[in-house]
């Protein structure tokens, strides 16, 4: 399995566990689910930045966000895997 499978795999278990916190919010008593759901979401937004940002870094290997659209279309070739 290379790297970024298992980084997809990741995102995937995430994903899950997020849904299932979701599932338990209740309108009141539930702030450290909200807390939970927000880490985990910040977590799932670093790995698809691992994952998408080897194919957008410049010569200087900072990343070019002037391909936005190329990684727009990227980020959606690998929401298929997800």
């Amino acid at each position: 399995m290379t790297k970024q499978e298992e980084i997809i795999n990741t995102i995937k278990v995430l994903r899950t566990e997020v849904e299932v916190l979701t599932s338990r919010l209740k309108p009141h008593a539930t702030g450290h689910l909200h807390t939970a759901i927000g880490v985990l979401n910040s977590r799932i937004e670093e790995l698809i930045e691992e994952v998408t940002a080897p194919y957008f870094k410049n010569e200087d290997r900072n990343i070019d966000y002037s391909a936005v659209d190329t990684k727009a279309s990227h980020l959606m070739s690998i929401e298929g895997a997800l």
